[in-house]
């Protein structure tokens, strides 16, 4: 049996067809995180999402045989969470624990906001990807001010590090972002992310 090159999107989709582990490892790790995002927006939790997204991939596992290309995958896995998705909305309805307002979203057919919710999705991933390629400094700077919320002097303080050098890594961690996503031609939600003010 030939080695195959999963570095290839045709040799991807044998792997994942005929059970590879790297190949079912490399797609998780491609898509997890979106997916996890995009669960999270129809469901409000993250446990419910993060148990959406497991059965999505075994669901993937178990209908591996029918993938005819990577974009199929991409949106076996979409469709899938997504559908989960509102059949635990409906349960919770049925149950009375959410409100009309979820009852409704999850009677309705699917919606031009739902394929912007993927994109968001994917969007969102990229960024985070980018994220983990700043300079380490710049890294944990730019993670606790959006991810954690915390202003600059909370972060001066716990980093040890002054003010002025917090606003100064924020404001390269930023510059640097937009720069390496505007040449992706990735902008919209992450720009908008990225156009924040910087509280003190």
């Amino acid at each position: 049996m030939r080695k195959l090159d999963l570095d290839n999107p045709s040799d991807l989709l044998e792997g994942i067809r005929g059970g590879d582990a790297r190949a079912f490892h490399l797609v998780h790790r491609e898509y997890y995180r979106q997916l996890i995002y995009y669960a999270f927006k129809i469901v409000s939790s993250m446990p419910a999402a993060e148990d959406l997204v497991a059965d999505s991939f075994c669901k993937l596992f178990l209908s591996r045989a029918r993938m005819k290309n990577m974009d199929h995958v991409r949106e076996f896995l979409y469709r899938v969470t997504k559908n989960a998705g509102i059949d635990q909305i409906r349960a919770r309805a049925r149950e009375k624990v959410v409100s009309t307002d979820l009852l409704g979203v999850a009677d309705q057919e699917p919606t031009e906001a739902e394929d912007l919710g993927m994109i968001e999705a994917e969007v969102l991933n990229k960024l985070y990807l980018e994220i983990e390629n700043l300079p380490e400094k710049s890294r944990q700077v730019f993670k606790l001010y959006f991810f954690e919320n915390k202003s600059t002097s909370e972060i001066s303080e716990a980093m040890q590090i002054n003010p002025q050098t917090v606003l100064n890594h924020k404001s390269s961690a930023v510059k640097n972002l937009r720069s390496k996503l505007l040449l992706q031609k990735i902008v919209s939600v992450a720009c908008i992310i990225l156009s924040l003010p910087f509280k003190d």
